[in-house]
């Protein structure tokens, strides 16, 4: 089995329409978490990894940047499992290899069963870890 072969069967089990649902329930769950503090039906407040607060239209566009799966050798982290980054709003600018989204990036880690774990949002393409 070759890159592509392995490539083709990550897509197919994680295919990319799944990530963008599961982004889109991700900024409803916040919405009506946060229903009282938000002006607008349409829009999301998010918090970012700086504690400061964006506003992201809740039917904002989603570029899928990264999709992985990880194996981890030790007892660390969320373990085994795929990991995908993506820009809301999609992509504002790439300069030097480095993107800057519209909104922010969001970072979403399933475990081996493509349940989501856990959800990130942060400003900065490399999120820092812990």
């Amino acid at each position: 089995m070759n890159t592509n072969h392995v490539l083709q069967r990550l897509d197919s089990r994680l295919p990319n329409p799944k990530i963008v649902q599961d982004i889109a329930q991700q900024l409803d769950k916040i919405a009506l978490r946060k229903a009282k503090k938000t002006r607008d039906r349409d829009e999301v407040e998010i918090e970012v990894e700086d504690q400061a607060i964006i506003i992201v239209p809740r039917q904002t566009p989603v570029e899928i940047i990264t999709k992985a799966l990880y194996k981890e050798y030790f007892d660390i982290s969320f373990g085994t499992g795929y990991r995908v980054l993506a820009a809301l709003g999609g992509i504002k600018e790439i300069e030097c290899g480095i993107i800057e989204p519209v909104y922010s990036f969001i970072t979403l880690h399933y475990d081996s069963e493509l349940n989501i774990i856990t959800v990130d949002f942060h400003r900065n393409m490399i999120f820092p870890r812990g």
